[in-house]
C-alpha cells in the first residue's frame, strides 16, 4: 500500500531497544529479530554502595544503631573479660552469642575493623565510615564509664596483654590472622544476605578465634575494647598491637574479597546455565 513504511523497518521498530539484536533472514523477505544469547545469559551488575553519599537521615541512623550497639556488646564484653572467675572458653562463647544476637536486632556492624572491611571492599561510602567509628567509640566509652564509675559496679577493667612466652610481633600477626577471618566472614555474610542464621555464624566464629586466641593474645579483635579499658586503668607497651593489627586485617581482607570476587553471586538460569552477577 503507498505511503506505508517497509515491512523490515516496522519489524525493526518493534524489538526493543534496551537489547542488542541478531537478524536472521526467512522466506517471504521477512526479518526476525532474537535477543542476543550471550547478552541475554550473562548479565554484570555494577556494584553499588549500601548508602548513598549524602544520605544525612541514613548517617545518623546508622550512627545511632552503631552507638547503641557499640554500649551493649562492649559492655557485655568488658563486664566478662574483667570477671576473672571466667576462662576464655566463657568468655568467647558470651562474646560470640552477644555479638550474634546484636548485630542481628540492630544490623550494626560494631566493630571498627568490619566497617574499615566494607569500605575497602567498596560496600560503603567514607561518609559513613566516619560515622561508624565515631559511633562505635563513643558507645565503647560510655560502656566503659558505665563499669568503671557506676555507683555499686566498680569493676577494674582488664587490659587485654600478650602472654610471657608471646612476643609482640608474634602477637601482632595472631590479632592479624584472627581479624582477617572473621573479616572475610562479615563480608560474605552482607554480600549473600544479613539474617539470623548468618548473624548466628558470625558469632560463632567471633567466638572461636576468642578461644583460640585468648591464651596467647587476650584474644581482643577490638580496638576499642583495648582502648576502653586502657583509658580508664593504665597503657601498658604492648597497647599498639591491637592498635595495628585491625588496620591490616580490615585492608587485606578487603582487598582479598575484590580479588575473588566473593561479592559475586551465582544464579541458575531458566535454560539450566549459571549467571555471575555481582551482588548489589
Amino acid at each position: 500500500m503507498a505511503g506505508n513504511p517497509p515491512q523490515e523497518a516496522v519489524l525493526m521498530a518493534q524489538a526493543p531497544a534496551s537489547e542488542p539484536t541478531l537478524m536472521f533472514h526467512v522466506p517471504h523477505g521477512q526479518i526476525v529479530t532474537e535477543p542476543a544469547p550471550a547478552q541475554e545469559k550473562k548479565r554484570c551488575h555494577r556494584r553499588k554502595h549500601d548508602f548513598h553519599w549524602l544520605d544525612y537521615r541514613g548517617i545518623l541512623m546508622t550512627s545511632v544503631l552503631e552507638g547503641v550497639a557499640s554500649y551493649a556488646f562492649l559492655f557485655i564484653s568488658l563486664l566478662v573479660s574483667s570477671t576473672t572467675a571466667y576462662g576464655f572458653s566463657t568468655i568467647g562463647i558470651v562474646n560470640g552469642l552477644a555479638y550474634a544476637a546484636i548485630s542481628f536486632l540492630t544490623g550494626a556492624l560494631i566493630n571498627p575493623m568490619f566497617s574499615l572491611t566494607k569500605v575497602v571492599a567498596w560496600r560503603m561510602s567514607v561518609l559513613f565510615f566516619l560515622a561508624h567509628i565515631v559511633s562505635q567509640f563513643i558507645g565503647a566509652l560510655l560502656a566503659a564509664v558505665t563499669l568503671r564509675w557506676l555507683p555499686g559496679v566498680h569493676i577494674d577493667l582488664a587490659v587485654p596483654e600478650l602472654a610471657a612466652s608471646v612476643p609482640q610481633w608474634a602477637g601482632l600477626i595472631l590479632e592479624f590472622i584472627g581479624g582477617y577471618i572473621l573479616g572475610l566472614l562479615i563480608l560474605v555474610a552482607v554480600y549473600r544476605g544479613w539474617n539470623a542464621s548468618r548473624a548466628f555464624l558470625i558469632g560463632l566464629g567471633y567466638g572461636a578465634v576468642i578461644v583460640a586466641l585468648g591464651p596467647l593474645t587476650s584474644g581482643c579483635l577490638n580496638p576499642y575494647r583495648a582502648l576502653a579499658a586502657s583509658l580508664f586503668t593504665y597503657f601498658n607497651s604492648e597497647c599498639w598491637v591491637y592498635y595495628v593489627a585491625w588496620l591490616i586485617s580490615a585492608v587485606l581482607a578487603g582487598i582479598m574479597t575484590l580479588i575473588l570476587h566473593l561479592d559475586h553471586v551465582h544464579e541458575k538460569l531458566p535454560d539450566g546455565e549459571m549467571e555471575t552477577r555481582k551482588s548489589k
